[in-house]
């Protein structure tokens, strides 16, 4: 008695690894695809965009130090290279560009990809 309860686990078992290997193998439809990539997008701009906004504060800061070392080594007219606070200018200009295109390529992704998962299901519960 006892091995054909083992044998009716196993195939229950057995069927149910089957179904969820069948599902994975399933491609998600076009519109849950594409709000994907545009979240994952999305959120590499706004990280991308974060990076840059620390990039300008080191940059300013290393130049706001060398001119203060420059002016008490040398005095008042004591030339400072401008190349740090170029570098901290572009990335000044290229931070709030970056986070302004991907928080709301992130933000309307995210719910794309919700409205799509909860028209594929039905329950709202994401299968994908």
């Amino acid at each position: 008695m006892p091995w054909q309860w083992m044998a009716v686990l196993t195939v229950v078992l057995l069927a149910g690894d089957a179904t969820a290997r069948a599902d994975a193998l399933v491609e998600p439809p076009p519109a849950l695809r594409q709000a994907r990539e545009m979240r994952r997008a999305g959120m590499a701009l706004s990280a991308t965009g974060i990076a840059s906004e620390v990039v300008t504060i080191v940059l300013f800061a290393v130049w706001v130090h060398q001119i203060d070392d420059a002016h008490s080594r040398f005095g008042e007219y004591a030339s400072v290279p401008f190349d740090l606070a170029a570098g901290g200018f572009v990335t000044a200009g290229l931070a709030p560009l970056l986070l302004g295109v991907g928080i709301p390529l992130w933000s309307v992704g995210a719910r794309r990809e919700h409205r799509a998962a909860v028209t594929i299901s039905g329950d709202g519960v994401m299968h994908f």
